[in-house]
């Protein structure tokens, strides 16, 4: 056993209520689903039809976020004068679709803006001193939009100021101190002070490219209000497609607004003419119809890699061009420089695992701090995620990058990164970020006290049981259970991701039907036939050579999907965990 199984516990009342009644046929739902909804926070019938089927039309006003008005207003206001404008966005999927999205909008009201993309390497993260200056220097803006950064640029943003140049600041990443020296800045995580209890937590689910859309939506709403000609004529659905596209990618919470988003996006990205869209699908060879991993692990990994290795233009290029020749070779471009940003990371994290070899103790270690001057600050967000999936501790990786190293750090359940990267912050230079993601700058005197300190904090807050990985589970069911039917409903709960996982079950006391076999290259995975004694399942067991099989009578936690074979479509259960079988 791998990890801890925790079986989600739904009130009976709850579940009954959302499998609706024989008389009302088109609300039911079998109680297997109805748990899975409860477990989602799903309580009455009215927020299931919502889930499984939702509608753009229950879609916020955009104007409920801080600071909407004064941006949308002061936008309009560049519009009427055509001011000059420059967007500063980050070098992520995120980064460019909010760019993207913003761009083209400003262009359909007439609007030419300039965009500024930072490099990792030479500019660093966000709306830094060094960013504004070029970009005053380079496009004289009065009015300067910053998209998935400028949160946390307070010295930046006086800077401008200072120089009558004004900022809109839209961004959704925490900060320990937001800036006041913005004109607006419409970051949802400011509404968790207000005294509004409306508007506490609204939105915080949203990346920047949804917030980029919902300023769209809101300079478009205002605009039709003053009768502007051009607002009648623009399609805001249109970007539904990069909206999905940056959602999925930034691992969001696909809950609230962005179930909204992931759901009915994903439609608009499989029907998407862009021609960016479609060279990238090309390349990366997806599956005719994308789901929520085609995005992001076929898609958003090859638009990421320009911004990891080098400048980002060339992504935020494909995702504007009109162009399907020039769509073509940029593609190209970004799947090699995928191939190349994956040989760096395999360099990088072989490297840290021979560090952890030697230096990693279980007991006294319940965090991971690792950096070298010589790795790639544009892998190692990857490399700490993949530690963080290996050792299950929180994970700072850093690499060099002139006088100050950068580093990346991803955190488990139960550990606030930025929280407790405040409680470091007289070792670092800067940081920022979510509970579960965040970045630094750190002197590289600083480390090892950096290190001590970061462990230290994490051995006060974390139990040794929540360093083992945490299995949570839907229900307990029986193979009997396992239909087509069941199958087939739990697909509505689609795009599974972070807030809404594709659902577990725990089922108990099964033996072999069948001697287990392996399949698959190098026999890299496992078929076996389980049984209750009175019904027979298929389950494969995915990457697990090495792996010690089940013995006499064992409990599974698994998946259920649909296989097809030689024309056949039949349930299957997908093996995550096994252990002995208990009768708690």
């Amino acid at each position: 056993m791998k990890y801890r199984w925790v079986i989600a516990h739904v009130d009976p009342e709850t579940v009954t209520l959302l499998m609706g009644s024989d008389s009302n046929p088109g609300d039911y739902h079998s109680a297997i689903l109805a748990q899975c909804l409860a477990n989602r926070k799903v309580s009455t019938p009215e927020q299931a039809i919502a889930f499984l089927n939702p509608r753009l039309g229950i879609l916020s006003d955009p104007f409920l976020l801080p600071d909407m008005e004064i941006a949308v207003d002061r936008v309009l206001k560049a519009i009427n004068k055509q001011e000059k404008v420059t967007i500063v966005g980050d070098y992520d999927v995120d980064g460019l679709v909010a760019t993207a999205i913003l761009s083209e909008t400003l262009g359909m009201f007439g609007l030419q803006a300039e965009q500024f993309i930072p490099r990792r390497i030479e500019e660093g993260y966000g709306l830094t001193i060094t960013t504004a200056q070029k970009c005053v220097s380079m496009f004289d803006p009065s009015l300067i939009i910053t998209v998935d950064c400028g949160s946390s640029s307070a010295e930046a943003l006086t800077w401008l100021r200072n120089r009558a140049i004004d900022v809109i600041v839209i961004d959704h990443h925490h900060v320990a101190t937001l800036p006041t020296q913005a004109l607006a800045l419409i970051n949802p995580h400011r509404n968790t002070a207000s005294e509004d209890p409306l508007k506490v937590g609204q939105f915080t689910e949203l990346c920047s490219g949804a917030l980029a859309f919902k300023f769209c939506h809101a300079l478009i709403k205002r605009a039709r209000q003053l009768n502007i000609p051009r607002a009648f004529e623009i399609d805001l659905k249109s970007f539904l497609d990069l909206v999905t596209l940056a959602t999925i990618a930034d691992a969001v919470p696909l809950t609230g607004e962005n179930r909204i988003f992931s759901k009915i996006g994903l439609m608009y990205l499989n029907q998407s003419k862009r021609p960016g869209i479609l060279a990238l699908k090309q390349v990366a060879q997806t599956s005719n119809k994308l789901e929520a991993w085609d995005v992001a692990f076929l898609l958003a990994p090859r638009l990421n890699a320009a911004g990891r290795l080098n400048t980002a233009r060339d992504a935020l290029e494909l995702l504007m061009t009109r162009d399907s020749h020039r769509a073509h070779v940029l593609a190209q471009q970004l799947d090699i420089q995928n191939r190349q940003r994956q040989e760096i990371e395999k360099q990088v994290f072989e490297s840290a695992l021979l560090r952890l070899k030697d230096n990693f103790d279980p007991q006294s270690h319940y965090a991971i701090v690792l950096g070298d001057e010589h790795w790639h600050i544009g892998v190692i967000g990857i490399v700490a995620a993949k530690i963080l999936q290996q050792f299950y501790r929180p994970t700072v990786i850093m690499g060099g990058a002139g006088s100050y190293w950068r580093g990346s750090a991803r955190s488990i359940p139960g550990f606030h990164l930025v929280k407790a990267l405040q409680k470091c912050s007289h070792l670092l230079v800067g940081f920022g970020g979510h509970s579960a993601a965040a970045g630094i700058s750190i002197n590289p005197c600083n480390v090892n006290q950096f290190a001590q300190t970061f462990n230290s904090i994490a051995t006060e807050e974390l139990s040794t049981n929540q360093l083992l990985p945490l299995l949570e589970l839907d229900a307990e069911i029986t193979l009997r259970d396992v239909t087509m039917e069941l199958a087939e409903s739990l697909i509505q709960l689609r795009p599974w991701g972070i807030g809404n996982p594709q659902p577990k079950f725990l089922i108990r006391r099964l033996t072999h039907a069948h001697p287990p076999r392996r399949i698959g290259s190098e026999g890299r995975h496992t078929k076996l036939w389980v049984t209750d004694g009175h019904t027979c399942c298929p389950v494969i067991w995915w990457d697990s050579n090495g792996e010690t099989l089940p013995t006499g009578a064992f409990d599974i936690a698994c998946t259920i999907t649909l296989n097809e074979y030689e024309g056949r479509t039949y349930p299957q259960l997908e093996l995550i965990d096994w252990r002995p079988a208990v009768d708690d």
